[in-house]
């Protein structure tokens, strides 16, 4: 990671794919628009929480804690595209 404007950008193109994913779920089964509807509002949660968050420990170095957070951020957009693709398979 070059520096954060490049995270921020990671994390919000990240968001729109999900986001995207889940408008195809929602357009070819419409009987899972809640399901849906539930991803993308947990989607939207880890989004927000991660942008939120600041490096307030002086003994961590920006460079590490910033690469954790991406790190953290990719672990829970996957668990959420596993529950997408669980979607398409019900």
């Amino acid at each position: 990671m070059a520096n954060v404007r490049t995270l921020k950008k990671e994390l919000s193109l990240v968001l729109e794919i999900i986001v995207e994913e889940c408008f195809i779920v929602r357009d070819l089964y419409p009987h899972k628009a809640k399901e849906t509807e539930d991803v993308i509002a947990e989607a939207v949660s880890l989004f927000q929480t991660t942008r939120s968050q600041r490096n307030t420990d002086k003994t961590i170095s920006q460079k590490k804690f910033y690469t954790d957070l991406r790190n953290s951020y990719v672990e829970g957009m996957f668990a959420i595209l596993r529950k997408v693709e669980a979607l398409h398979e019900k």
